[in-house]
């Protein structure tokens, strides 16, 4: 059994849970993507960690995009509980840029835009945590998919500051 672990209610708990990303905005956060040169591929990527409210675990939001395939791209959110040296992935909105295969259904491979979800069954599993995905049509770029995780997880940016600098332009 693994060190930590979530149930399918613990999950859908943390998901709906209000979560404020301080002094972050939509625009700070993609022009503040920086290049990354390594496995292979030139990336631009950022990530954040902002306190779950309340105290305690913290939350980590990334996104990640190659540079020279657009469609090739992540973005998702994990929790961080205190006083462990894990990352959880509770989410992970993808690019079309791979195929996919969710083992335990054994549903045939699919190449499209796909939405990664923690569940208990995969964690279980010799699978990622949040291996299970879903294809979508809510979103076809990183910009997007990003809106779709702020919003189906609660996540709240600076809206204004946002609206300062929209304002200011």
């Amino acid at each position: 059994m693994k060190d930590f672990f979530l149930s399918e209610r613990e999950i859908q708990d943390l998901a709906g849970e209000p979560k404020k990303a301080a002094g972050y905005t939509v625009r700070s956060i993609l022009l503040g993507m920086t290049p990354k040169s390594g496995r292979g591929a030139s990336v631009r990527q950022f990530s954040c960690e902002f306190p779950r409210l309340g105290g305690g675990d913290r939350w980590s939001v990334y996104l990640r995009q190659n540079m020279v395939n657009p469609l090739d791209f992540s973005c998702g959110l994990w929790l961080l509980p205190e006083k462990r040296a894990i990352k959880f992935p509770l989410a992970r909105y993808n690019g079309k840029s791979h195929r996919h295969t969710n083992h335990l259904e054994r549903e045939p491979a699919f190449y499209d835009f796909h939405i990664h979800r923690a569940t208990e069954r995969y964690q279980a599993s010799s699978y990622g945590d949040e291996h299970y995905a879903q294809v979508t049509n809510r979103y076809s770029r990183l910009r997007d998919a990003f809106g779709c995780l702020l919003a189906d997880y609660n996540i709240s940016l600076d809206v204004e500051k946002e609206r300062q600098a929209e304002t200011s332009q």
